[in-house]
């Protein structure tokens, strides 16, 4: 029929259209499916539903992306082409949305019946994908296997265009390893495949992460100017997911650069488009960072927050994952699974319920460690800010030995603050910079936390030697540097007595404990500035400028509260009035230089004659000078 020609026709157009204008193919996919739906063409109505979905999956949707495949793979009858493609079009929804196991099983489905059929068009874009799941999960090797594989076709025009997805993945895999130049050497080949055939997605993709190569190699000017290029060709294809992942890739460049309120307006645009697309694992990246931003700035109300944010978002991730992996238990259990098996799920299932209460451990541990932080904004007080540190890290993790050590910018040295021993306190040591045997040098040095856990480890790289400068040496130690604002200002210790009890959660933990106490003594250190300050400025305000003897403000103030305590005690006051005679003479005569250190000589003198600290010595005005002598008659006077 004419009508099923005209369907076809828009769904290749459609097809055509995906790595360019996803938003265009998803409009003609619709005209398709209409068309196909009002004339029963079932194969039409199956296609063009799969090609929706695909078109959602490029624009971010992942919700409407899923619901349009399975609803694809329910309306196709006999087509095992597109059903191979339905498979793996869904695993590359699970993909996005990290659910790996899912994605693995349809990936597997989709291969077996490409191989099937002989489709290697399929068969080259799963081999790709598989490879995807292992460079999330962190296997690079398997992954880098997989890309090859993929790239392992026919060399003829349309194998080639397929390389470019492959070819991208591989810089992606060694940007990972962090081996920029065979990164860079794919980045380009990518690049000139995707150009070729206009294949939007590859070109904007391997030209971020050219964008990402030059950050590392802190050419931040080329990074901008990468990413910049990129994100035109993503507004123009409209592909929102990869928008804010650009945009959160200009926010480490501007925290790199230490623009922290540039990087939190990136942030929050990409954190607007991963709210619509419920994207958590984007989310999840830009809370943590919006906390990293947010206390490089000294906020701590809102690094609290976003802290609180990424790891309700983070919880809410593993739930899904948890409450997904249930249900394919749930679903294999239904089948007829031997006593083997079922041995199998039940271990699973029970893995999985101990995976729960370890994610509510830790969950429990970090708002511990919040309300930690919370509590550090009560006081200015460093001694207690060290004590309820010290008190709260004891039910966090074993704790024998707690210790704050700040740098000492005059002695080139760190000093311990705070030195506790089994709630005993230590007596304050000093550790100069230059001490090689010591690990609060090199962790303050180096800025670097380390984890110790037994009395025969290798400890080498951290110092020339084992020694404690202080108390006893403890087998067991974590050193985490105190940073604030990218500068370390000291190191925060925690040690024990028993051997491998620390691990790489507790130095987190520990980390995290460190970021709000250095905000904490910045905040009190500030305060006592402030404080000293002001009283410089209030005496200041009661001296006279030239002789720093009391001024005559700071007498009228002072007298009126000594005559009413002269009178309730019923005690002398005696006033004596004292003026240079010839002064103006001079003044006159040798200058006011020769008149200011008169002034001053008599000042010292009258101050040198009136002894008691009750008594007060002010100038009056000019050459004048007044004399206040509390408890004392005219005689004594």
């Amino acid at each position: 029929m004419e009508t099923y020609k005209i369907i076809d026709q828009l769904n290749l157009e459609s097809e055509s259209l995906e790595n360019s204008t996803p938003q265009q193919m998803l409009a003609i996919a619709k005209e398709s499916y209409e068309l196909a739906l009002s004339v029963g063409y079932h194969n039409g109505i199956a296609k063009s539903l799969f090609l929706q979905g695909r078109a959602h999956l490029r624009l971010g949707n992942m919700q409407d992306s899923e619901n349009l495949l399975l609803n694809a793979l329910e309306k196709n009858k006999a087509d095992l082409d597109l059903e191979s493609e339905i498979f793996n079009a869904l695993g590359n929804v699970y993909v996005y949305l990290e659910i790996f196991d899912k994605a693995y099983d349809y990936y597997q489905r989709s291969l077996n019946l490409a191989i099937k059929i002989n489709n290697r068009i399929v068969e080259t874009g799963i081999f790709n994908n598989i490879g995807e799941i292992f460079r999330r999960l962190g296997d690079f090797k398997s992954a880098l296997s997989y890309y090859q594989k993929a790239l392992e076709t026919p060399n003829d025009s349309t194998d080639l265009k397929l390389s470019a997805l492959p070819l991208f993945n591989l810089c992606e895999t060694y940007l990972e390893l962090d081996d920029l130049s065979n990164a860079e050497n794919y980045a380009y080949k990518a690049l000139d495949v995707a150009k070729k055939y206009n294949d939007k997605l590859i070109e904007s993709a391997s030209i971020s992460r050219l964008g990402l190569i030059e950050r590392k190699r802190k050419n931040y000017d080329k990074a901008f100017s990468y990413l910049n290029d990129s994100l035109f060709i993503y507004e123009e294809t409209k592909e929102r997911f990869h928008i804010a992942e650009i945009y959160i890739e200009f926010s480490k460049i501007y925290m790199d650069i230490k623009n922290y309120e540039k990087a939190i307006e990136f942030l929050i645009k990409s954190s607007d488009l991963a709210d619509k697309m419920s994207a958590k694992s984007l989310q999840c990246i830009i809370y943590q960072l919006m906390s990293e931003a947010y206390k490089a700035i000294g906020n701590i109300d809102l690094t609290l927050h976003y802290s609180y944010k990424a790891l309700e978002t983070r919880r809410a991730m593993d739930e899904e994952d948890r409450q997904q992996k249930l249900r394919n238990i749930i679903f294999r259990k239904e089948a007829a699974l031997t006593e083997k098996e079922k041995e199998s799920y039940r271990i699973l299932n029970a893995e999985l319920e101990h995976q729960t209460k370890n994610l509510r451990d830790a969950y429990s541990t970090l708002k511990a460690v919040s309300d930690i932080g919370k509590q550090l904004t009560a006081t200015l007080d460093l001694p207690t800010i060290y004590r309820s540190v010290n008190h709260h890290v004891k039910s966090l993790m074993p704790c024998d030995v707690f210790g704050v050590a700040l740098y000492n910018e005059v002695g080139n040295s760190i000093e311990y603050q705070y030195l506790v021993e089994d709630d005993t306190s230590l007596e304050s040591s000093t550790i100069p910079l230059n001490q090689k045997t010591s690990f609060a040098v090199y962790c303050f040095k180096n800025s670097e936390s380390f984890i110790v856990n037994t009395m025969n480890e290798d400890t080498s790289q951290y110092t020339d030697g084992r020694s404690s400068s202080f108390g006893n040496a403890m087998p067991a130690f974590m050193f985490h540097p105190l940073i604030l604002r990218g500068n370390t200002i000291g190191v925060l210790t925690v040690q024990s007595k028993k051997e491998n009890v620390y691990n790489d959660n507790t130095l987190t933990v520990l980390g995290t404990v460190a970021s709000y106490l250095s905000i904490a003594i910045s905040n009190a250190k500030n305060a006592e500035n402030m404080q000293s300050l002001n009283r410089e400025l209030s005496l200041l305000s009661k001296k006279d400028g030239l002789t720093g003897i009391f001024n005559k403000r700071y007498f009228n103030e002072t007298i009126s509260n000594l005559w009413y305590y002269a009178m309730r005690n019923q005690e002398p006051l005696s006033i004596l009035m004292v003026d240079i005679d010839c002064f103006k003479e001079y003044n006159d005569l040798y200058g006011h230089l020769a008149g200011d250190k008169v002034l001053k000589t008599i000042s010292v003198i009258l101050e040198k004659n009136v002894k008691r600290s009750s008594d007060i010595v002010a100038r009056f005005g000019g050459d004048e000078f007044i004399i206040l002598l509390s408890n004392t008659d005219s005689n004594g006077a």
